[in-house]
């Protein structure tokens, strides 16, 4: 499974064959959430494929001179715990923005260009057990097609100081080999594309192509400009071998300085996408569910250089907004305006959509931000604290402004934990649910506004809550907002 390939295992490490296909094995207890997996004496499984049963009457703990305690103490994981694969599933699935984004952290190990991607050198602390894992996989799992992958690969990145650190793990056809070749869309390949937003604009998108015979270069043919390519073709480190007889590896160094950046400085707001080349089944994989070419990274997703902090806003000098939204539309709820506040003339039905907005934060300090209104009936309206965004030009998607909020208050109404200091589930506050996604609850004494814990909110990813409210009670919600600086 794909959980298996992202944590290092080769495809021939782990068979699975023989499996049960019929309609009733002869389990003892047919209800498998009890977890018992003994088998009747009459099961066809005995004869049908020679199943031997393991002996396990005299598994699990016993009491023991040895053992700190007896009996041991049940200790469960969180009810919201995952297993990394699913968290990296998840995370696919939903981002900080309108098109997800892909964390590469700082490294943690000493990463050599040989061509293979050891686990003790990528991923140490996950490899030995020593320590909690930081690195994500990226799953390239998708076509040109925009369709499942018969063999998918996998990527990491990773970043220093200086250099952006790239590894592949290529699933192949055992049978047909690699190509040998060092011809795009012939032989076995993968690539890198990538390219700064700033100033609202994509910028020249930079294509590095990696063959499995070792061959590397810088393209041109997504249209970048002669002095871009070759410069991004300077100081370059890359490495490939085959692992096993269905898997193939490369491994990249770039410096920043090749990719135009000093993320040191500022850190970058780059959109990428990560492809492979498998001429044996004739498939383009990408980590793009869109599809489409395989340096089209405007529709594919972020890359966030987290080591340097948060990415930059694009290179414009756009500050933070404050946005709040009062949504009664379930209710039928009709609102009157008061000060700091207007109706959502888009929504339906009209006039149960109320919303305000303060414009331009500073990122230096908070500020006090007050509206009132009105509702002309009984019921409940959803609270959602939000932020801006901004378009990327020819795309329907759009960058995050992201913008903090603490000390939430209400008169009129009651509000459940509007510092956000209580905790909750879910890595976000008591009392407070995800709109659209889910906004980042943080714990900084430094910089929350009241106690220790604030929010960080955009337009597509905000914290809201469910309020009721009476008829004819005017609600007056105050909060502190403050710019989120680059």
């Amino acid at each position: 499974g794909r959980g298996i390939r992202a944590s290092g295992m080769e495809p021939e490490w782990s068979v699975v064959e023989n499996n049960w296909e019929g309609e009733d094995p002869g389990l003892i207890e047919q209800d498998h959430t009890k977890l018992d997996f003994g088998m009747r004496d009459d099961a066809a499984v005995y004869d049908e494929i020679a199943f031997v049963p393991l002996a396990i009457d005299g598994v699990g703990l016993y009491e023991s001179p040895d053992r700190r305690s007896w009996p041991v103490a049940l200790a469960l994981p969180p009810e919201d715990w995952q297993p990394r694969w699913m968290r990296l599933r998840d995370e696919a699935k939903s981002s900080p923005t309108d098109l997800p984004v892909f964390r590469a952290m700082q490294v943690t190990g000493e990463i050599v260009i040989d061509g293979t991607v050891d686990h003790m050198e990528w991923d140490p602390g996950d490899a030995t057990g020593r320590a909690p894992e930081v690195h994500d996989t990226a799953e390239l799992v998708w076509t040109h097609a925009g369709e499942e992958a018969n063999r998918p690969s996998q990527a990491m990145l990773q970043t220093d100081d200086t250099h952006l650190y790239v590894g592949f793990r290529n699933e192949m056809d055992a049978a047909a080999g690699l190509s040998g070749g060092h011809e795009w869309g012939r032989d076995d390949a993968v690539e890198i594309a990538l390219a700064e937003v700033k100033d609202g604009k994509v910028g020249p998108i930079i294509v590095l192509r990696g063959y499995a015979d070792g061959h590397w270069e810088s393209s041109d043919e997504a249209g970048a400009p002669a002095e871009v390519v070759e410069r991004a073709g300077t100081g370059i480190s890359y490495a490939a071998q085959p692992s096993g007889d269905a898997m193939w590896s490369a491994e990249w160094r770039i410096p920043f300085s090749a990719l135009g950046l000093d993320p040191a400085t500022r850190n970058p707001r780059l959109v990428f996408n990560l492809s492979a080349r498998k001429p044996a089944g004739d498939e383009w994989v990408m980590w793009n569910p869109k599809g489409g070419t395989t340096w089209e990274v405007h529709r594919s997703g972020f890359l966030w250089l987290a080591q340097f902090g948060d990415m930059s806003s694009g290179g414009k000098a756009r500050p933070s907004d404050a946005r709040i939204d009062i949504d009664a539309r379930k209710d039928a709820i009709l609102f009157t305006p008061g000060s700091g506040c207007s109706i959502a003339t888009w929504a339906r039905p009209a006039g149960c959509y109320v919303s305000a907005a303060m414009d331009g934060l500073p990122a230096d300090r908070w500020r006090e931000m007050t509206f009132a209104f009105t509702p002309q009936g009984d019921g409940e309206f959803t609270l959602k604290i939000m932020g801006s965004h901004e378009p990327i030009p020819g795309t329907d998607e759009s960058i995050p402004i992201w913008v903090y909020s603490d000390d939430v208050r209400i008169d009129g109404a009651e509000l459940v934990n509007g510092s956000f200091e209580a905790p909750g589930t879910g890595g976000r506050p008591h009392g407070w649910i995800p709109s659209v996604r889910q906004g980042l609850w943080i714990h900084d004494p430094e910089l929350a506004a009241e106690g220790e814990y604030l929010i960080k909110t955009t337009h597509n990813q905000r914290f809201a809550q469910q309020i009721k409210v009476t008829a004819g009670r005017t609600v007056t919600i105050s909060l502190k907002v403050r710019g989120v600086g680059e």
